[in-house]
């Protein structure tokens, strides 16, 4: 019985130090078309909706740009 216990501590304690990167699905450019050194990106785990791209772009120059 404190066999199992001990086991299901040291899982969560293993789960808890796991560090999980976020899966990028692209971003807004926000400082021209320069060259890829010069660029400052947003990056963004789900992409948003067309309506928001397009007020994005118009209104405040941004350029939304999916990973490949």
């Amino acid at each position: 019985m404190e066999s199992k216990v001990i086991n299901k501590m040291e899982e969560n304690m293993f789960k808890v130090n796991e560090i999980k990167i976020p899966m990028y699905v692209g971003g807004y450019q926000i400082t021209g078309k320069g060259s890829e050194a010069d660029n400052v990106r947003f990056m963004f785990v789900k992409k948003p909706n067309i309506i928001n791209r397009f007020f994005c772009r118009i209104l405040l120059g941004w350029v939304w740009i999916d990973n490949v």
